[in-house]
């Protein structure tokens, strides 16, 4: 019984640290139920997903795809024009 409440603890604690991390809660979820410990090191070891990225005005955490920050409403990077160029290359 008390195997099963660990495993469930696990999972929890590593889907949470996960999400925040930008990686898939249910995955490491799973992960943290079957092994535990283990799983919970190799997140720790992997840091931030490399799709976060930090909005310099308010820190916060955003895709680094983003043209404006979800927090703070910042403006990341000029959007992508979707006229053709004048401009022969």
């Amino acid at each position: 019984m008390w195997v099963l409440v660990f495993g469930l603890a696990f999972g929890v604690l590593c889907s949470h640290m996960a999400a925040k991390r930008g990686r898939s809660g249910f995955a490491w979820a799973i992960l943290g139920f079957l092994f535990s410990l283990i799983a919970l090191v190799f997140l720790l070891a992997l840091g931030d997903s490399d799709e976060i990225a930090k909005c310099p005005k308010c820190y916060g955490k955003v895709d680094y795809r983003a043209f404006v920050c979800m927090h703070c409403r910042h403006q990341l990077r000029a959007p992508l024009n979707d006229e053709p160029s004048d401009h022969v290359a």
